[in-house]
């Protein structure tokens, strides 16, 4: 079955006028995102990124095979080590 050369030329106009539709209205999100949520995305990047979360873990004791305590942690202003 033979397409007429019209049918051809309208598929493929229709095929283009819909893909610049689409590429524009692609173009258009990217400049809102761009241009008026820019600002605020950044922002909220940078608070993500430069968090400051204090962690403090709770250490354990070490132990002997006889629950005698070998090493613990305690609060000092200096280090000593024998």
């Amino acid at each position: 079955m033979r397409v007429s050369n019209v049918t051809v030329r309208r598929r493929l106009i229709f095929v283009l006028v819909f893909g610049i539709a689409f590429f524009f209205v692609i173009y258009v999100r990217l400049g809102y995102v761009q241009f008026v949520l820019g600002d605020m995305l950044t922002d909220q990047a940078l608070d993500s990124w430069s968090r400051d979360i204090p962690f403090e873990p709770k250490r354990g004791k070490i132990l002997d095979r006889n629950d005698v305590v070998l090493a613990t942690n305690i609060s000092a202003p200096t280090v000593f080590v024998v």
